[in-house]
């Protein structure tokens, strides 16, 4: 940062240089999600373990990209469960262009399913 010349940067995740600071500013949620034509071909998750026998969409970004990370109300237990699937991508974009394909055009869709950032989804949609 002090190379670019930055006082401030805003990121999601955690800090990889500890001679940083940083400060939480707030919590992003997360949404699982999948197209209607896929939930017609398979029985929707009702637990996140239901998942490890679904067809997911993984946003490749750091290791363990696929093991996806579920908190109950208040913080009170975590549950990490381990995803697989046909697509695995780097870009966000991707995967959203993805999900938009599958849920409007339904003959090409039903690909899997995806975990989104909230606010990246619903803005999206």
């Amino acid at each position: 940062m002090i190379e670019e010349r930055l006082d401030l940067a805003i990121r999601a995740g955690d800090l990889d240089d500890s001679s940083l600071v940083m400060r939480r500013t707030g919590v992003f949620g997360r949404v699982v999600v999948a197209a209607p034509a896929y939930l017609e071909r398979h029985a929707a998750p009702s637990v996140p373990e239901d998942l490890t026998h679904h067809i997911c969409l993984v946003h490749d970004t750091e290791p363990d990209s696929d093991l996806w990370r579920f908190t109950s109300p208040g913080n009170a237990r975590t549950l990490n469960v381990r995803v697989s699937g046909r697509l695995i991508a780097n870009g966000s974009a991707t995967l959203l262009l993805s999900v938009r394909r599958i849920r409007h055009r339904p003959p090409a869709g039903g690909a899997g399913v995806r975990r989104f950032c909230a606010a990246a989804f619903w803005s999206a949609c």
